[in-house]
């Protein structure tokens, strides 16, 4: 009988120390770098975290999930089979992809998934809210032909007001000015030449501004229109014409 109950008892005592083992088998994210907020261009995002158990860990696998913004994604993970020195933190990297002309927040998670179970260390970094455009010539202006600019809105905020306007040697009209522009969308606009009373022999340049006075700070800018203005600018008229000494 007294063997019976000391039988028990060695097995408790052993059940009792496994079962302490596996409880001090703990697996912790001990430092993660990350920026607090980014610009929506900025395009890759490093990301370095440090792992560290109490208990040697020979088959870690690593994974990297993204929410928001749609598009996002992680390079560097899925990382298989890594492994641990017990009590020893390890380094480890990746990086975050986000499309460019995003907003709000980006919300992401790294999961470590061991023999024992799995930890989730959540990202959450703000992204800077940016206006600016650009505006770009993709055709030259003649007296017979029109010319067209291109409008970009290169933020990640919606611009409601762009307004076109002008100045220079000729007047301009436009086929649209006052446009609207949701983040990364761009418009092509005509732009139609007339007074020409004043034009010089050579190039004549215009200056076209868009401007949003809307947003905080408000937001422009420019492109040049060139008309070429020449003697015989209809047309050729007669021979050569030759200067000589008087």
């Amino acid at each position: 009988m007294k063997t019976k109950i000391f039988t028990f008892a060695l097995t408790a005592l052993f059940a009792l120390v496994l079962v302490a083992g596996f409880a001090s088998a703990v697996l912790t994210f001990t430092e993660v770098t990350a920026p607090s907020q980014v610009n929506h261009n900025q395009g890759s995002i490093p990301i370095t975290f440090k792992l560290s158990s109490d208990v040697a860990e020979t088959n870690l696998t690593l994974t990297g999930t993204t929410s928001t913004p749609t598009g996002s994604f992680w390079t560097g993970l899925p990382l298989n089979q890594q492994s641990l020195v017990a009590g020893v933190p390890k380094q480890f990297s990746a990086v975050l992809n986000i499309p460019a002309h995003s907003s709000g927040t980006i919300t992401a998670n790294i999961t470590v998934t061991a023999s024992g179970g799995e930890i989730t260390r959540p990202i959450s970094i703000s992204i800077n809210p940016t206006s600016s455009l650009t505006v770009e010539k993709t055709k030259d202006v003649t007296k017979t032909q029109a010319g067209t600019v291109k409008v970009t809105n290169t933020g990640n905020t919606a611009l409601n007001n762009i307004q076109l306007s002008s100045t220079g040697a000729f007047n301009l009209a436009f086929s649209k000015d006052i446009l609207t522009l949701a983040p990364g969308a761009f418009e092509t606009v005509t732009a139609t030449a007339s007074g020409f009373d004043n034009l010089k022999f050579g190039d004549n340049t215009v200056i076209v501004l868009a401007k949003d006075a809307t947003v905080s700070p408000s937001v422009q800018a420019t492109a040049s229109l060139t008309m070429k203005e020449t003697f015989c600018s209809n047309s050729s008229i007669g021979g050569d014409l030759k200067l000589s000494n008087v």
